[in-house]
């Protein structure tokens, strides 16, 4: 199902995720890093399959 998030994210989690990611990076980060931490979140957001495939 593209575009779908799991359904136990509620709207505010999905803003305050990358926030977090951008307060944990400033500073001396590199680019990467926080690209690579916004990756993880993204993917968290993402719904799995269920079991039945």
């Amino acid at each position: 199902m593209a575009g779908a998030v799991r359904v136990d994210v509620a709207p505010g989690d999905a803003t305050v995720l990358p926030l977090g990611v951008f307060v944990a990076t400033v500073g001396d980060d590199t680019p990467e890093r926080t690209a690579r931490l916004l990756d993880l979140v993204v993917d968290a957001l993402r719904t799995r399959p269920g079991p039945e495939g």
